[in-house]
């Protein structure tokens, strides 16, 4: 299996990989683990002719999850998963390491980024930080939960290198589930509220999935939040290097 807590010597060419989902981050993933020179098996639960035609190239199983996934060094799972699914299980049992894929696509991405996560106004914080650079000409890309998959920017990183300077990515709990190294420069967490409850179970669960974004901080990264919001402000006050803000109405 492969050891995710240390895979900076990590030979990966014909490293078998599953990939649960095959969504645009599934499919992204298995592009850039081809492109790394691993071996991916793409696992869907659903079952059409337009998917067929997408993963024509792809070793895949379509139409459920069978117990092919498990022939693997290690498994990502797209943020549409839930984890609690019996092939996830199985996984865990026969001690396959599982990440999600914004985990997966930073080990192999040197650019800085700035991850922005909250229950609200992601997309909207996210355009607006795009547009400063913009304006400043940093060339940079967005993505991760909104738009383009971080696989993708990843894979064009590697292609173009020196060309994309900054990622700006928005990240959901569902992507922050599963992270072990992922260390943005700049993480922001706007504000919580209850949400994907259904998947979570809890606002606590909710919350501690959120500040995994805080997981892996380190000089020079700071920690961007709202202190207005009691959740955040109870559990971050007391956080190194970190950069308040607060809403304020006149």
């Amino acid at each position: 299996m492969i050891n995710i807590h240390n895979i900076s010597n990590q030979n990966w060419k014909n490293t078998k990989i599953s990939i649960l989902g095959a969504g645009k981050s599934g499919i992204s993933a298995a592009k850039l683990c081809k492109y790394i020179g691993a071996k991916p098996f793409i696992s869907e639960n659903r079952n059409d002719e337009n998917l067929k035609k997408i993963l024509i190239g792809f070793d895949h199983e379509l139409n459920g999850h069978t117990n092919n996934v498990l022939n693997c060094k290690l498994l990502i799972i797209s943020p549409g998963i839930n984890p609690t699914i019996p092939i996830i299980k199985k996984c865990k049992k026969n001690g396959i390491p599982i990440i999600s894929e914004l985990e997966f696509a930073s080990w192999f991405s040197n650019t800085p980024i700035i991850a922005v996560t909250g229950s609200n106004g992601k997309s909207t914080t996210v355009n607006l930080i795009k547009k400063m650079f913009d304006c400043a000409k940093i060339n940079n890309q967005i993505g991760a939960n909104f738009g383009t998959p971080f696989s993708e920017i990843v894979l064009f990183e590697k292609r173009n290198p020196n060309k994309n300077k900054l990622n700006i990515l928005e990240v959901s709990s569902f992507q922050l589930e599963y992270i072990y190294h992922f260390s943005p420069n700049y993480s922001i967490i706007l504000n919580i509220s209850p949400d994907h409850l259904d998947r979570h179970g809890t606002i606590d669960n909710y919350l501690k999935q959120k500040l995994k974004i805080t997981k892996n901080l380190r000089e020079p990264g700071w920690l961007i939040f709202n202190s207005g919001d009691i959740l955040l402000s109870n559990q971050l006050h007391d956080y190194e290097r970190n950069i308040p803000f607060s809403q304020s109405y006149s």
